[in-house]
């Protein structure tokens, strides 16, 4: 009996000391944290804010949010930051110069893991962002004969030069490099253009700073009454003549889209014409012809109706200043009806020495035929004589006079503008 109590104490004092020396087995061992870290930017100068990310540093005992860091910016021995949780931190060096940094961490069981990084630090500065653009940015009406400056400094007063990219495009090309003023003389640029230009500021150190790209509009070509004027709605091109102090287009307005004889225009925001013979042709070579509403778009103020912009519909005064100009004594220019005058018409007339060169191209009547082609003409102005009539100059080819006439406004008759 003694023995089996001495066996089984003894048993049991076996089992207590395996039991205890397998526990001891099962604790993990600690080991070393993984430090690791980046430097963005890897370069820069003594004004770049660096910033160091501790983040991908882990333990596997310690969870990551416990971790301490602290560090070492020379990599000297002199940690420049206590033991913290921080991750991330933003150094700026005073002094030019090649930098290893050291990162340390340290686990919850006291063990450390290290690591380094290697940070260029230049005592030189770039230039300043080039600024003051002249044009301005998206500055309009600029004229063709422009030049462009912009300013820029740097820091370190190091020699500077630029490069200067220009062009129609907004991705523009070198157009000229090592400029070393800040100014730049594009040559003759064309009219109604937009431009798109920008500078890169160089210094004798190797460094550079690139500008926004600017842009302007160079100004429409000056006119000057003789030359020729382009209709930007439909590329159409007008002769224009100067006439005492007026200026005329040389050939009868033709803008619109084409409407059939037997239909009435109408007020639906867009610009319809007649065609003689309902012929698109005969509108590319004589014009076309226009109600009188229609002509200024419904609207019995709006002179411009369907001229160019800087162009209009001559009123009656203008007409009668016109007949003036020709020799027509005021009495008879300023009359209401009738045939006018002596031989202005003819002066009128295609081949006459006015200038004027209208052509005999007939009209569209009330009932929506068209007519006398070849034999008349008849241009409205831009003034009513009721509600239902507007005043008119006819040309005929029986007589040297000018007529006139006030018309039913559903006529169709030539149009010509006169400049602003």
């Amino acid at each position: 009996m003694t023995h089996r109590i001495f066996s089984l104490s003894l048993l049991l004092i076996l089992a207590a000391c395996i039991i205890l020396s397998c526990t001891k087995d099962e604790t993990p061992e600690n080991t070393a944290p993984n430090a690791s870290f980046t430097v963005e930017p890897a370069t820069g100068n003594t004004e770049t804010d660096f910033t160091l990310d501790a983040s991908a540093s882990a333990d596997t005992e310690t969870p990551t949010s416990e971790l301490l860091l602290r560090w070492d910016l020379n990599d000297d021995g002199t940690w420049e930051t206590e033991y913290s949780t921080d991750r991330i931190l933003l150094v700026q060096f005073l002094d030019a110069g090649a930098y290893t940094i050291r990162l340390e961490v340290k686990d919850a069981g006291g063990m450390t893991g290290t690591a380094t990084r290697q940070v260029t630090v230049s005592g030189n500065l770039s230039p300043e962002v080039p600024s003051n653009p002249s044009p301005a940015h998206e500055a309009v009406n600029i004229p063709v004969n422009a030049s462009l400056t912009w300013v820029s400094s740097d820091p370190d007063q190091d020699p500077m030069t630029f490069d200067v990219y220009f062009g129609n495009v907004a991705n523009p090309p070198l157009a000229s490099a090592d400029v070393n003023t800040m100014s730049f003389e594009p040559g003759a640029m064309a009219s109604s253009t937009t431009y798109y230009w920008k500078v890169v500021a160089k210094d004798d150190q190797g460094h550079s700073t690139e500008g926004p790209v600017w842009s302007f509009t160079t100004a429409g070509a000056v006119f000057s009454c003789g030359d020729n004027l382009t209709d930007p709605r439909n590329g159409i091109v007008y002769p224009t003549v100067q006439i005492g102090a007026q200026c005329w287009m040389a050939k009868n307005m033709n803008i619109g889209d084409l409407l059939i004889g037997e239909d009435e225009m109408h007020d639906d925001g867009n610009i319809e014409k007649y065609c003689f013979n309902n012929d698109e042709a005969n509108c590319t070579q004589y014009g076309g012809l226009y109600q009188w509403s229609e002509m200024l778009q419904y609207a019995s103020d709006n002179v411009k109706g369907i001229c160019p912009d800087g162009w209009h519909i001559p009123s009656l005064t203008e007409w009668q200043e016109l007949e003036i100009e020709l020799g027509m004594p005021v009495d008879q220019a300023t009359a209401s009806s009738g045939w006018q005058g002596t031989d202005e018409g003819s002066k009128l007339k295609q081949g006459g020495s006015s200038g004027f060169d209208a052509i005999m191209t007939g009209n569209r009547n009330t009932s929506g035929n068209f007519t006398t082609f070849g034999l008349s003409t008849a241009f409205w102005s831009a003034t009513q004589a009721s509600s239902f009539m507007g005043i008119a100059r006819t040309l005929d080819e029986s007589h040297t006079q000018i007529s006139h006439t006030n018309y039913d406004k559903r006529y169709g008759h030539a149009v010509r503008c006169l400049k602003n």
